[in-house]
């Protein structure tokens, strides 16, 4: 006979007994000291929760302790963020001269040198070529004073 066919014949024989209902005194027992072991499993003891906040507050000041350990023994992470500090306000500063020179250049009047001799500058006003598409009008530079520059 294996061992399964023993279990199987044993859970057999446990079956075929009649059921009792259990007595009232019994289900007052069991379920006090069910209750019993629960409340000792869930409510720590006063000395187990000083244990742990202990353990907490002490994990909590060596990791300060290791951090200004490592950072007074590794200058160069100082270093990399003076420098990554540098960077970012030397980006902003370039962000604000671009912007600047975007305004300036929106606000001049786009003429495009073409070259010249001793006697004129051959200039060309731009502005009357936008005007050109956007009105459909002819302007010639030489209307303009300010498109062009006769050398003395």
């Amino acid at each position: 006979m294996t061992e399964n066919d023993r279990h199987s014949e044993i859970a057999d024989l446990l079956s075929s007994l009649p059921r009792e209902p259990p007595g009232e005194p019994f289900t007052i027992r069991a379920m006090a000291a069910y209750d019993q072991r629960q409340d000792r499993r869930w409510a720590p003891t006063t000395t187990a929760r000083w244990s742990w906040s202990a353990a907490a507050v002490l994990l909590l000041v060596l990791g300060f302790v290791a951090g200004s350990r490592f950072s007074s023994e590794h200058p160069e992470s100082n270093t990399r963020l003076t420098q990554s500090q540098s960077l970012l306000a030397r980006h902003r500063a370039l962000e604000e001269e671009l912007s600047r020179i975007r305004e300036l250049s929106a606000q001049t009047a786009p003429v495009l040198y073409l070259g010249g001799e001793e006697n004129y500058d051959l200039v060309f006003d731009l502005s009357t070529l936008i005007n050109r598409e956007m009105h459909r009008e002819m302007q010639p530079a030489a209307v303009r004073p300010a498109s062009h520059q006769i050398n003395p």
